[in-house]
């Protein structure tokens, strides 16, 4: 056999450079080693910090229905007409002034325990701390917000009632969801929680692993909000079935104000915006701004809430970390907000010949 130095040096290249190969290959298997050994540690060591400091009772959408249940069950001041609120006479003085209030679970004041917290209440007391309506001795507020209603329901409500409290102002107020065909947190909520409890009861990751689970609550709330936004939206402009809704909304809000106007009452509407995103980018201004086109349109004087909200953190104003109904600081600010307006509405009213 034929054997030259070039030979053995070629053969020993070849060697080398096989042999730095598969050092090169051992060494990333073992920095990959390593690295998935570090990420262990330190999912241990978050676990761990997860599990001292940070408290998991239950998954964030049980402990919402767990809320709304309560406050389901709660005891609240009702009067003969089942709103929530004192009784009032028959009879008006010639020198008071009465609002009549219509609304959902957000003029109901879901949440809040304290009546005279809830912003008709607080807006009674400012009116009558500082009336500066002419001819006006007091002002009394009826609180008729029913929890889960929509218009329809607040033009029956006005029709059975409205003759015997006998308003100089019907104030109508809307909140975005009163346009839409979601029409209560089972309705929407419901079939994305049975899909999310499905899914979590299937992982492992989620049954066992603290940091995975807050992380994958988080995700998930994202995804019902976007859902819910998407909702909203839609329900405004999109197709005729998903408007439906709002259609009917236009017309009951006009049959509330031609009620009004034959019984020689101002008609008002407050638009309630979603306490969400609360910035120059908010998710819902589009919806806002045609609503208050649609009251334009009808010469329904209009107050949008959302100036009064903006630049705030809106879980700030919640009753909770789960429910985004408004809490007793937004209640104050909302019937601060409204308190010109519904001035000038019982200004506008005062022409009426009251009957004592």
């Amino acid at each position: 056999m034929f054997w030259s130095r070039n030979t053995a040096i070629t053969g020993c290249t070849g060697y080398n450079e096989t042999r730095r190969g598969e050092g090169k290959k051992c060494g990333m298997l073992k920095n990959a080693v390593i690295a998935m050994l570090a990420f262990a540690v330190a999912l241990a060591g978050c676990e761990a910090i997860v599990r001292l400091f940070l408290p998991y009772s239950a998954p964030w959408y049980e402990q919402l229905i767990a809320e709304q249940q309560e406050w389901g069950r709660r005891e609240y001041l009702n009067n003969s007409m089942g709103l929530r609120d004192r009784e009032f006479g028959p009879d008006k003085q010639p020198s008071c002034r009465r609002i009549f209030i219509l609304g959902d679970s957000f003029t109901w004041g879901w949440g809040v325990d304290n009546e005279e917290a809830v912003f008709p209440k607080q807006l009674e007391a400012m009116l009558n701390r500082e009336p500066g309506i002419p001819g006006a001795g007091s002002v009394e507020v009826l609180n008729g917000g029913v929890p889960g209603s929509l218009t329809g329901q607040w033009l029956e409500l006005l029709e059975k009632h409205g003759d015997d409290f006998n308003p100089d102002v019907v104030l109508a107020v809307f909140f975005l969801r009163d346009g839409t065909n979601v029409k209560s947190i089972d309705d929407f909520f419901d079939p994305i929680r049975k899909n999310i409890v499905e899914r979590n009861r299937a992982s492992l990751l989620y049954r066992h692993v603290r940091v995975f689970r807050l992380a994958k609550d988080y995700v998930d709330r994202m995804l019902v909000a976007t859902a819910y936004s998407r909702s909203i939206n839609r329900a405004y402009f999109g197709n005729t079935k998903q408007t439906a809704e709002w259609q009917r909304a236009q017309r009951n809000l006009l049959l509330i104000r031609q009620y009004a106007e034959s019984r020689s009452a101002a008609m008002g509407l407050i638009i309630f915006p979603v306490l969400v995103e609360l910035n120059e980018s908010y998710p819902f201004k589009r919806v806002c701004n045609t609503i208050a086109d649609f009251a334009r349109e009808n010469d329904i004087p209009v107050h949008s809430l959302l100036p009064a909200f903006l630049g705030m953190n809106g879980s700030d104003l919640w009753v909770s970390a789960y429910d985004q109904h408004p809490n007793e600081k937004a209640h104050r600010i909302a019937a601060e907000s409204m308190l010109p307006f519904v001035r000038a509405l019982l200004k506008q009213a005062d022409t009426k010949p009251f009957s004592g």
